[in-house]
C-alpha cells in the first residue's frame, strides 16, 4: 500500500508540473463595438499583452465580438513579458478562430507569429492561396505554402502547435476536421514576441479573426521532476511516523 501511494504522489507531481499557462487571450468581446481595434485594450494572461494593439486607419473593426478586416491591415500586440523563444521542454500552441464569410480566393485573412522585423508565419487564407502555414514578412502574406489544409469552412478553430526538439522546431496545424496534417519543420528554434492580425483584401467587412489564445506549457526536466517527487515522498514518510 505504501508503494502504490509513494508511486502515485511521483506520478501526480510530475503530472501537475506540466500544466499550460495561457500567455495571452483576446476575444474582443469587451471592446467598443464599430471601432477600430488599433489602440483598444482588453484581453487577459499571464504576463498577458504588453499594452493596446498597434494600428491606424484600415483597422481590423470590432463587429459583434469579432475583429473583421477592413482592406489591407495589419495590426500588432507583443507579449508584455517580452519575447518568447520555445525550448526544447516547451510546447506553445496557439488558437484562433479564422472567418471567411466572403470566400473570394483573392482576398486574405489571418494571424501572424510576429518576429521582431524579420520574417514571421502567417496562419490562415493566403492571398490567392490556400488556407494553411505560409512564411511571410511582417507587412504582406504571399509567401511560399508550408502546409495546407483540403478543406475550410466560413468560420474553423485554427490550432498551431510549436515544439523544439534540441535541432528542430516544428510547427503543427489542425482543425476541426483535420487534425493529420504532416508539420512543417525547420533548423533552430522559434522566437515569437506577440501576434498580428492581418487582412489582405478589399473594404468589406466579411472576414476576420476571434478567440485569440497562446499558452505555453513546459515540462520540467528529468531531474528537476525526481527532486520534487523525492521531496514529497521524504514529506509524506516523515509525517507517516
Amino acid at each position: 500500500m505504501k508503494t502504490t501511494v509513494i508511486t502515485m504522489m511521483i506520478g501526480s507531481l510530475a503530472i501537475g508540473a506540466a500544466q499550460a499557462v495561457i500567455i495571452a487571450e483576446d476575444n474582443f468581446n469587451s471592446y467598443t463595438s464599430t471601432e477600430d481595434v488599433g489602440g483598444q485594450n482588453g484581453g487577459s494572461g499571464t504576463p498577458g499583452w504588453s499594452g493596446a494593439w498597434s494600428g491606424g486607419d484600415g483597422d481590423f473593426v470590432v463587429t459583434s465580438g469579432a475583429a473583421l478586416g477592413r482592406g489591407f491591415s495589419l495590426n500588432e500586440r507583443d507579449f508584455s513579458g517580452g519575447a518568447i523563444t520555445i525550448g526544447v521542454n516547451d510546447t506553445m500552441t496557439v488558437d484562433f478562430t479564422l472567418i471567411r464569410n466572403e470566400t473570394q480566393s483573392g482576398r486574405g485573412i489571418g494571424l501572424q507569429l510576429l518576429n521582431g522585423s524579420g520574417f514571421t508565419y502567417f496562419i490562415g487564407k493566403r492571398q490567392n492561396g490556400t488556407v494553411g502555414l505560409h512564411i511571410t514578412g511582417t507587412t504582406n502574406a504571399t509567401g511560399s505554402n508550408l502546409i495546407n489544409f483540403a478543406s475550410s469552412g466560413t468560420e474553423e478553430n485554427i490550432k498551431a502547435i510549436i515544439t523544439y526538439d534540441g535541432t528542430n522546431t516544428s510547427i503543427k496545424l489542425e482543425d476541426s476536421n483535420e487534425t493529420g496534417l504532416a508539420p512543417y519543420t525547420f533548423a533552430g528554434q522559434l522566437t515569437v514576441d506577440g501576434i498580428g492580425i492581418q487582412s489582405l483584401h478589399a473594404s468589406t467587412l466579411t472576414n476576420g479573426i476571434d478567440n485569440i489564445s497562446v499558452d505555453v506549457t513546459t515540462v520540467p526536466e528529468p531531474s528537476s521532476a525526481a527532486l520534487l517527487g523525492l521531496s514529497g515522498v521524504a514529506l509524506f514518510l516523515r509525517r507517516r511516523k
